[in-house]
């Protein structure tokens, strides 16, 4: 049994909290129905983008390439600046549904590349809140009642940064400041040269760590945190080792699990090469697709794509026309959506008809085991 197998033991055991932390921070809670008190139900301009930096939400928090406990109580990620923006990323891009074309998806281009169930290695190409204080350079201390004592140690001790994740009402409403440092505090340190937006006194419940870096086109630059809950005199001594070790075990827990899945969907995998080598190596791989993409490039010694509803298709029961409802599982968008037209490329009874199909190939062939390595849904244009 692998070490992840033995996590998810522990976890369903409930003997160890293994999915306490992971991918939960969402990438945009800005423009979302959850954050939408307006009253016409305008969700998409109750909180704009250009809002967010100093909205404080009610319900969740986002950030990029972040990870958090399961309530969002502590919310680790990545905000950048280049210099020159008028303000810093700290969250996807993107547009309300009148400033742009199809405005509620973000301007993006993200991936994830890896993750284990639990969480214990992943990779990517609110009330009480948690109260956060510097312990040295490069070092914060988190206290919250709820999850107790955390240490975030940030290599190479940079400067912190603390203001208070509270909305900034002067900026968004007109409304009389209530208090000194506001969401958006660092952004405007930053950004804008305000000196007096971050608290001096090293404390508050947001922090960023400023690292300034130069990355050359086609580079890396690498910038390594770890949070954890005891204290470490020297915290990233073994820091490769550990990072080292859990690719090891993610690739040994999939290696039980991947018989290999192709198509589109191969970039979205948990581990994208080993899953194209595993493809390869098929006797049949069937692809249920509306149309020849660069997921057919990879596939097994026979290969057959099987048709099923395209985006001019319309599904017309006696009822009318057939629609579902759906909510990304990351928290991005809820949409209501005509089946097999529209923004749905793929109709759960051309599935059926198409397996159908395949039982029938797979006894003209006389295909000796008389199974398939998985179908393909393509979301997009």
């Amino acid at each position: 049994m692998s070490p992840e197998h033995l996590r998810l033991a522990e976890d369903h055991a409930e003997t160890a909290a293994w999915k306490k932390f992971g991918p939960y921070l969402t990438e945009r809670q800005w423009g979302t129905v959850r954050e939408d008190y307006s009253s016409d139900g305008n969700a998409w301009n109750y909180i704009t983008h250009d809002m967010a930096r100093s909205y404080a939400y009610r319900w969740g928090e986002e950030g990029i390439g972040g990870v958090s406990d399961a309530r969002q109580l502590l919310c680790l990620g990545v905000g950048l600046w280049n210099g020159q923006d008028e303000m810093l990323k700290e969250r996807l891009f993107g547009l309300t549904n009148g400033e742009g074309n199809h405005g509620e998806d973000v301007k993006e281009h993200y991936y994830y590349l890896d993750s284990t169930p639990t969480h214990s290695y992943m990779l990517e190409h609110h009330h009480p809140r948690p109260q956060l204080r510097s312990t040295g350079p490069g070092t914060v201390r988190l206290t919250h009642p709820e999850l107790g004592k955390y240490q975030l140690y940030c290599d190479q001790g940079p400067a912190l940064l603390f203001c208070d994740n509270d909305t900034k009402g002067v900026r968004l409403y007109n409304r009389p400041a209530e208090g000194k440092f506001y969401k958006g505090g660092i952004n405007d340190y930053l950004v804008e040269g305000n000196q007096e937006a971050i608290n001096a006194a090293q404390r508050g419940t947001k922090v960023a760590a400023h690292y300034h870096l130069t990355v050359a086109a086609g580079q890396a630059q690498t910038v390594r945190v770890r949070l954890c809950k005891t204290q470490h005199a020297a915290p990233f001594t073994d820091f490769a080792q550990v990072v080292a070790q859990r690719r090891q075990e993610a690739d040994a827990f999939y290696a039980t699990l991947q018989q290999g899945m192709g198509g589109n969907m191969l970039s979205a995998c948990s581990d994208t090469e080993f899953v194209a080598e595993a493809m390869r190596k098929l006797r049949l791989s069937i692809h249920v697709t509306p149309k020849l993409n660069r997921g057919h490039l990879t596939n097994g010694e026979m290969a057959l794509p099987l048709p099923c509803y395209t985006r001019v298709d319309i599904d017309m029961q006696k009822s009318g026309q057939q629609f579902m409802f759906c909510e990304n599982s990351m928290g991005v968008v809820g949409m209501r959506l005509p089946l097999a037209s529209g923004g749905l490329v793929f109709h759960p009874r051309s599935m059926v008809a198409s397996f159908n199909t395949v039982s029938s190939l797979l006894k003209l062939l006389r295909y000796p085991h008389g199974s398939f390595a998985r179908t393909q849904t393509h979301f997009h244009d």
